[in-house]
């Protein structure tokens, strides 16, 4: 993708790639869809200016085992440079656990937070209880956009965070989760689903200063088949075409296998993800997010 023409910021640094490939399948997802982007490290955010043109800060999932490092997203005079730019009116979309990180609170070890908006989340997620489908509504307008029949989606939810709800609400809910009554029956935590989850912002969306700060708990990036069938064509492309390549690394930044997978779409493999309705659902938001400083 031509990054001359970037309206999206895709961050890939410590948090998002070290111990985990959040970035690896939002850059496929950004590729294949035609949005051009430019893949940021932490070292980039350090050095760069957030100017006018970049519409749209991407943070997808993501961890790092211990604690964060402070330089991380570049950091704080960095990270101040990307509240001031999101203030200024750039959209901010986080996936995950880069949902939670523009909130106050982080669940991980000496967390850093970008703070783009003081609502709290009551189950910050990560505690190996939440890992399966569960059914959201769409707004009327993000079903819309998309272009999809019906109010209903099914997507995958992995630990993410769940927003507290406010009297004087401090965010709009894009999307809203409605568990099925076999969703329920397989949530291992019944907390989460009594508690926290019914009802609860799937796709929240708030505002900091001029931008807007979209934070998506679960993982449309998966394609409707979630995560295991997301990999298991991952590798089965892998297996074929990279038969060389099976160490952790093959699709890593700067690797052959990373682009001969982008250039081939992942080939048939993929093709059901790339036709899924959840990637609708994704590709709207985040043409929305680059095209309009209008909330949905």
């Amino acid at each position: 993708m031509n990054a001359s023409k970037a309206r999206v910021l895709l961050y890939g640094g410590v948090f998002s790639g070290a111990n985990d490939d959040g970035d690896f399948h939002m850059e496929f997802f950004l590729h294949a869809q035609g949005i051009p982007y430019r893949r940021v490290t932490d070292r980039d955010m350090a050095e760069m200016q957030f100017t006018p043109e970049y519409r749209l800060f991407l943070l997808p999932a993501g961890h790092y085992f211990g604690p964060v490092p402070e330089w991380a997203f570049g950091g704080e005079s960095a990270r101040a440079r990307l509240r001031s730019a999101v203030a200024d009116g750039m959209n901010y979309l986080g996936i995950c656990s880069g949902a939670l990180i523009a909130t106050p609170v982080c669940a991980y070890p000496s967390a850093i937070s970008l703070h783009l908006t003081d609502a709290i989340p009551r189950w910050k997620g990560h505690t190996g209880t939440g890992v399966q489908f569960f059914t959201v509504r769409l707004s009327r307008r993000l079903a819309r956009l998309a272009g999809v029949r019906g109010a209903h989606a099914r997507v995958w939810y992995h630990n993410g965070p769940v927003l507290k709800r406010y009297h004087r609400p401090l965010y709009r809910s894009l999307a809203t989760f409605e568990p099925t009554p076999e969703e329920r029956a397989q949530t291992r935590e019944v907390h989460l689903f009594r508690k926290h989850l019914r009802g609860a912002a799937a796709i929240a969306e708030a505002k900091h200063g001029r931008g807007q700060v979209v934070m998506c708990s679960p993982h449309f990036e998966f394609g409707d088949g979630g995560l295991h069938d997301y990999v298991t064509r991952l590798r089965g492309w892998v297996a074929k075409e990279c038969p060389d390549r099976l160490e952790g690394d093959r699709l890593a930044p700067g690797r052959p296998g990373r682009q001969a997978f982008f250039d081939s779409l992942g080939g048939a493999w993929m093709e059901p993800v790339r036709a899924s309705t959840n990637w609708r659902i994704l590709t709207a938001l985040v043409r929305d997010l680059c095209g309009s400083s209008d909330t949905l």
